[in-house]
């Protein structure tokens, strides 16, 4: 918009220094050249206004996975480097430099005795990585606040395929944010939240987004703390879900509700345990 209102200037322009070359300049040729000049300055500043206006209209109209990822202050937190101190302990941990995690392609970070804090770190990786494909961070100390913090730098991934978070202490409040990044990344296949603290509202949170996420294939909540409702909501989810193959709901807290309920989904073409 700012440049369309530059070439509408620069059109006010022409018409100015038109007239003063009607009066000032005697030689028909350079009056001629001078205009030739500023009416092509207009067309540029014209075609530039137009280009810029064509893509703010596009950015405004556009879902939220195809607009700019860092547009939160959430997100922008995620990409802050760590302080060398949260590097330090990080490296201490796990035994790999920041600079070589970055190059890897899979991050093998289970048992590592990762706390909340460490998560820091690995979502800087996560953000600047442009080859990370799988992350492992199993068996850990990971809880709502880790899970949260992986959450806002997977809405900003399209590499990463596989996570692994198995084994933690993530409640519903770290399952609800895992679900809603669901919605915002394209790449994920393989998403494993099994033995953590998860109750039903995570389980119905991750429902909701298994019916608009069509990438997701392998998924694992066994070993949580799942009720009715929740597998409720995940049977519901899948009957209209042909990509999912594997989903996992066994050694829950599930009763004839839930199970009558998944028992009636079409289990052809899914490994489908409860």
């Amino acid at each position: 918009f700012l440049g369309a209102g530059r070439g509408f200037m620069a059109t006010l322009t022409t018409h100015t220094y038109d007239h003063m070359h009607t009066v000032q300049i005697q030689d028909p040729q350079q009056s001629s050249i001078a205009k030739r000049h500023t009416t092509q300055q207009c067309g540029v500043w014209a075609i530039w206004g137009a280009t810029a206006s064509f893509i703010a209209i596009a950015f405004v109209i556009s879902p939220p996975s195809l607009q700019h990822p860092f547009a939160s202050p959430e997100l922008l937190e995620a990409f802050r480097k760590p302080s060398e101190a949260a590097v330090l302990n990080f490296v201490a941990k796990v035994g790999t430099s920041l600079e070589q995690a970055v190059q890897q392609p899979y991050l093998a970070y289970s048992g590592r005795e990762l706390e909340d804090h460490n998560i820091d770190v690995v979502a800087y990786i996560v953000s600047k990585s442009r080859v990370l494909t799988e992350l492992q961070l199993s068996g850990n100390e990971i809880g709502d606040q880790g899970a949260m913090t992986i959450a806002n730098a997977l809405k900003g991934s399209r590499m990463l395929t596989t996570l692994d978070m198995g084994g933690n202490t993530i409640g519903d409040a770290g399952a609800i944010a895992i679900a809603e990044a669901l919605k915002f990344n394209e790449g994920l296949t393989t998403l494993h939240l099994s033995n953590n603290n998860m109750g039903d509202q995570g389980a119905i949170a991750i429902a909701k987004a298994l019916k608009g996420k069509l990438t997701l294939t392998y998924l694992r909540l066994n070993d949580n703390f799942i009720e009715d409702a929740g597998a409720v909501a995940i049977a519901e989810a899948l009957e209209g879900n042909s990509v999912l193959k594997i989903c996992w709901l066994d050694a829950n807290d599930i009763g004839a509700e839930g199970e009558r309920a998944l028992e009636a989904v079409d289990h052809s073409g899914i490994d489908l345990r409860f």
